[in-house]
């Protein structure tokens, strides 16, 4: 408004050069202030109207040509500056706005790095953690396969270097057999893995075999031991005793066993058991009365005869001999059996034939032959030998009374001489 006031107050009439000179120096004013106030619309259009309106008012009033042209000048100069300061206006609005909408975005884009910062470390720590349990499981996995390895290595060189047999079977025929299988029965693993099992079962025991076999497969309850015959590919019969279990093998049931070749234990058996029959026999053959006792007295075996005396008593094995041969509760004095058991040495003695009430009802010749220990030497029990001399001893003491009747005679008839 003060610059406005300028062309009204200071205005020169006679010196064309200074109003020029004032025009220059308002229109700059007037730019400047269009520059200045350009933010506010309101101001830069006031700012400019008021500097350069009176301007161009005083140089129309003055008339001349030339001061007419200078005001037509001004307010084309007006117009410039006003275009000018909208342009301008314009220019920092959008600056503005620009520069406005750029801290937005700028503290958007702040907003959005922290939370992907805050969330990239969220992840970090969730990945870190997931690796440390990937990398924990890894090593647990590692550690449960080198487990598995060596306990597969030791169990590939337990079974192929055992004694026994010990196979796998499935369905009806074998699907592992170690080197024991093949030496027992003289099969290649290969022969034995490519045929049923049952071919080398001996005839007379593959029924039972094969029922209990399959009662196992089934989850029945069977024997897990038992002994049968196998044939072997040179043609002898072998003797096995199995032992075996219920196992999953690559998700099917199937027969893990081990077998022992006890050919010579039956054989020992056999030949123990014909010399037991022959003994028996002998033992039940012979007429005379026979008893085994152990250390303690106590009757250990009998032949029948010994049962066939003392029939009152039976069973007499488990008890001690005094018990049932004497009728008493403590051993007899002067017993050729507790003799032998002391000394070492076989013992001699007739004894009497007592029934069950005590009484004598005959009389025996005992022998009494002690066994020693094979190991230690140590007597382990006698052998009592009895022979009923109840008639001879009756001869014999008939004889001895006759023999005294004769001598009675003898010396009366001498004396009466």
């Amino acid at each position: 408004m003060l610059w406005g006031l300028v062309p009204l107050l200071l205005f020169p009439s006679d010196s064309p050069f200074h109003q020029f000179l004032i025009a220059v120096v308002l229109a700059g004013a007037a730019a400047f202030n269009a520059v200045a106030h350009s933010p506010k619309r309101e101001c830069y259009i006031l700012s400019i109207l008021l500097v350069l309106l009176p301007l161009a008012g005083r140089f129309f009033n003055e008339g001349t040509d030339t001061s007419i042209t200078i005001a037509i000048a001004t307010l084309v100069f007006t117009a410039a500056v006003l275009l000018l300061a909208k342009a301008s206006h314009q220019w920092l609005s959008d600056t503005l706005a620009l520069r406005f909408e750029k801290n937005d975005l700028l503290e958007a884009l702040q907003k959005a790095h922290s939370e992907l910062e805050v969330r990239i470390e969220e992840r970090t720590s969730e990945l870190s953690q997931a690796n440390d349990i990937l990398r924990q499981e890894i090593l647990e996995r590692e550690r449960i396969e080198e487990a598995l390895r060596e306990s597969e290595d030791k169990y590939s060189v337990l079974v192929s270097r055992a004694g026994e047999g010990v196979f796998v079977a499935q369905d009806d025929r074998p699907i592992l057999v170690n080197p024991a299988c093949s030496k027992l029965t003289g099969y290649s693993e290969e022969e034995l893995l490519s045929r049923p099992f049952s071919e080398l079962i001996h005839p007379d025991d593959r029924g039972m075999i094969l029922r209990i076999y399959g009662k196992r497969l089934q989850g029945d309850k069977v024997p897990d031991s038992y002994s049968f015959r196998v044939l072997t590919k040179d043609g002898p019969v072998k003797w096995i005793h199995l032992n075996a279990v219920l196992v999953s093998w690559s998700g099917r049931p199937a027969v893990l066993g081990m077998v022992t070749d006890i050919s010579e234990q039956k054989r020992v058996e056999q030949e123990l058991n014909e010399r037991e029959q022959f003994l028996s026999k002998i033992f039940a053959s012979i007429q005379d009365g026979i008893s085994v006792v152990d250390k303690h007295l106590r009757i250990i075996r009998v032949n029948p005869t010994m049962e066939r005396w003392y029939s009152e008593a039976t069973p007499l094995v488990g008890k001690k001999c005094f018990e049932v041969y004497r009728e008493s509760s403590t051993p007899c004095e002067e017993c050729p059996t507790l003799d032998a058991l002391h000394t070492g040495q076989p013992a001699y003695k007739v004894v009497p034939k007592r029934g069950p009430d005590g009484s004598i009802r005959g009389w025996l010749d005992l022998y009494s032959f002690p066994f020693m220990d094979e190991v230690t030497g140590k007597v382990e029990g006698v052998i009592e030998y009895l022979r009923d001399i109840t008639e001879r001893k009756e001869s014999q003491d008939n004889l001895e009374l006759s023999m005294n009747a004769f001598k009675c005679l003898l010396t009366m008839l001498l004396s009466e001489c």
